[in-house]
């Protein structure tokens, strides 16, 4: 039995109690549900309907709701936008399926996978208008996955300015590395250091290109130098991107362990010795660390706005957004089929309580 193995068998069977997480951010505002969402719902289905075949695929992937996804993470945001949002989101879950599900395409093949990166990325350039190569050098993408993000790159190259579009193909560019760096480690049946984990993590979780289409969403731009080299911006994006992968792996956790996947925080503090239910609160705690952090950059940007508000136009704004993207991602995340644990939580004290 390998290391991988040993521990799942070690997590599986074990109770635990997750506690209120909407007690950690009971100082942010909670919007609530975009007024277009039921709207998009068979925009969604219509729009899964078009990459996939496989009747028992598209019911799970039905179950998942991307329009209420797209709904709670921007609730302000308008139809088109919120459209485009849509299928981008649904183009992130399953481009990254097909290399972390352990039925996925490219999971237990790297020399693919990494064709398959490598082939996204050149499509994504095409689509925002930043190849370097001309048009007649270049092919369609073959991939139903790849292919689809030209909904998505279209009205993004129509809307960004190319150091936005610059900013989200960096973005790309690291989510790319990461899960190549992640699948590596899982392939050589290693498990990660909390240290290392979290290497990974910061690009594995996509936030990052979420936080990149920020500006798309609110219709807004800032100032590319904020945008790049002020610090606190930074400890945003970064605690953002944190913020919802903890929740993500606290709430997947029944779902991950029932597949055989060990790659989420809980499991890995595991590994370092701790019990599951220590595990969970000391992710937990994480989280709450992880919500002071943003609390104190965001209160320096408002500082820092108040006294070059031209510079900073827009900058708070974009602070709510970050708050909506973590309270969206919780509201889904609890009520999604994807994870399928609604009916674990408790009415009475917010609790969730299930056995691996």
């Amino acid at each position: 039995m390998s290391t991988r193995e040993a521990l799942l068998d070690r997590l599986k069977g074990q109770e635990i109690v997750i506690p209120d997480l909407y007690a950690v951010f009971s100082s942010w505002v909670q919007i609530g549900v975009n007024t277009h969402y039921q709207e998009l719902v068979p925009v969604a289905d219509e729009r899964l309907e078009t990459i996939f075949e496989d009747k028992h695929k598209l019911s799970a992937l039905r179950a998942s709701d991307f329009a209420f996804f797209a709904s709670t993470w921007w609730p302000r945001a308008h139809y088109d936008e919120l459209r485009v949002l849509m299928f981008f989101t649904i183009w992130l879950f399953n481009w990254d399926d097909e290399i972390d599900e352990p039925m996925g395409c490219y999971s237990e093949d790297l020399d693919a996978a990494e064709e398959y990166r490598s082939q996204t990325i050149d499509f994504v350039l095409e689509c925002l208008g930043l190849h370097d190569r001309p048009s007649a050098q270049r092919f369609p993408a073959q991939n139903k996955i790849i292919a689809s993000f030209r909904e998505i790159g279209e009205p993004l190259a129509k809307d960004y300015t190319i150091d936005q579009r610059k900013r989200f193909m960096e973005e790309l560019t690291r989510f790319m590395e990461k899960t190549s760096r992640e699948q590596q480690f899982r392939l050589c049946c290693g498990i990660p250091s909390v240290e290392e984990y979290w290497s990974f993590r910061m690009g594995t979780s996509a936030v990052g290109l979420v936080v990149a289409v920020q500006e798309y969403a609110m219709n807004i731009h800032i100032c590319d130098s904020v945008m790049r080299k002020d610090t606190m911006i930074k400890s945003i994006t970064d605690e953002t991107i944190i913020n919802i992968s903890i929740v993500n792996d606290l709430l997947s956790l029944r779902k991950e362990i029932s597949k055989g996947c060990i790659d989420s925080i809980v499991p890995i503090y595991c590994a370092q010795g701790m019990s599951v239910q220590n595990a969970v609160n000391e992710a937990v705690r994480a989280l709450e660390a992880s919500k002071s952090r943003f609390d104190k950059a965001a209160q320096s940007l408002s500082v820092a706005a108040q006294q070059d508000p031209l510079k900073y136009k827009h900058v708070s704004e974009w602070v709510e957004g970050c708050q909506s993207l973590c309270m969206g991602n919780l509201v889904w995340s609890l009520a999604t089929g994807r994870y399928d644990i609604s009916q674990y939580c408790a009415q009475s004290d917010g609790c969730v309580r299930f056995t691996l």
